[in-house]
């Protein structure tokens, strides 16, 4: 079964809570990939913050 990791804060990680993505025609389970959880989510936030000033002069 293919494994998709998540992108948080420019990396690619794996989390502890998998979710396995299931065909809703068969109900096979094809692939798998990682739920985000409040720790991640904090990461990314604090990744978008370092980024603002670059962003900015992308304009």
């Amino acid at each position: 079964m293919k494994s998709y990791k998540i992108y948080r804060a420019g990396r690619f990680i794996e989390t502890g809570t998998p979710l396995e993505v299931v065909n809703p025609y068969t109900a096979e389970v094809f692939s798998r990939t990682w739920l985000a959880g409040p720790d991640e989510l904090e990461t990314a936030i604090q990744g978008g913050k370092e980024a603002e000033e670059e962003m900015k002069e992308l304009q």
